[in-house]
């Protein structure tokens, strides 16, 4: 682990909010005087995101946005496609799903960040039909 992917997974973990790579490397040249290149930033996020310490969120808007998960920590968002608000789901909503998937599919999924796109309330109440 390079000082700069050390950087970029400490940056994460203290962010307050899921971030996007651009984010998180102005964030770091603005709080260090040692530069650190988007590409580093995008190959440290993806590292991260394989060994599930890091979760992603396809923003559907062209950038991907990322988050800590904290071990043992089950986090679920439910995204609007269309004004892109966010709403967290409860672990428990998700207990039943997982044990379909163990019991009729005979796979184990990693429920430790799930991330859902649909439409919220507001935006399914304007969209016609």
């Amino acid at each position: 682990m390079t000082e700069q992917r050390l950087a970029v997974g400490q940056a994460l973990r203290h962010a307050a909010a899921h971030r996007t790579a651009e984010e998180l490397q102005a964030h770091m040249q603005a709080e260090s005087s040692r530069p650190v290149s988007l590409a580093t930033v995008y190959r440290t996020l993806h590292t991260l995101t394989e060994h599930r310490v890091v979760g992603r969120l396809d923003s559907g808007r062209g950038s991907d946005t990322y988050e800590w998960i904290d071990p043992g920590q089950a986090h679920h968002h439910a995204r609007c496609v269309d004004c892109g608000s966010e709403v967290d789901i409860a672990p428990r909503l998700l207990e039943r799903f997982e044990r379909a998937l163990r019991t009729e599919a005979h796979f184990t999924p990693f429920l430790d960040h799930l991330a859902l796109v649909g439409r919220c309330a507001s935006c399914a109440a304007a969209t016609p039909s």
